[in-house]
C-alpha cells in the first residue's frame, strides 16, 4: 500500500494514520476496516548539520524542493546544486 502525505514530516515527529472510508479493497476483494489514530513508527534519521562555508555532499539530501543538479565551472569540473523558483501564474 502506498500512502501519500499532505504535509512533510520530520525526524522525531509523531505520526498517526486514520482511515474511515470504505473504498480501499485488497486483492481478495476484502475491504480495509476503519483505522483510527494508528501509531506509525517514524524511522526518519536526524538531519545532518553542516558548517557553511563548506562542502555538502548531494547524496546526503533527503528532501528536494526546488534544487537542481547543474554543471559547474570550478577547477576540476563536476556538478553543483542550484535552485529554481517557479512562480504561480
Amino acid at each position: 500500500m502506498v500512502i501519500s502525505l499532505q504535509e512533510h514530516i520530520r525526524s522525531g515527529e509523531q505520526v498517526t494514520l486514520s482511515y474511515q472510508g470504505s473504498s480501499v479493497t485488497s486483492t481478495d476483494r476484502g475491504f480495509l476496516h476503519p483505522i483510527i489514530d494508528y501509531q506509525v513508527e517514524n524511522l526518519l534519521a536526524e538531519p545532518t548539520v553542516f558548517s557553511i562555508p563548506g562542502t555538502i555532499d548531494a547524496a546526503l539530501f533527503t528532501v528536494n524542493m526546488g534544487m537542481v543538479l547543474e554543471p559547474c565551472s570550478d577547477e576540476g569540473g563536476g556538478y553543483n546544486l542550484g535552485y529554481y523558483y517557479l512562480q504561480a501564474i
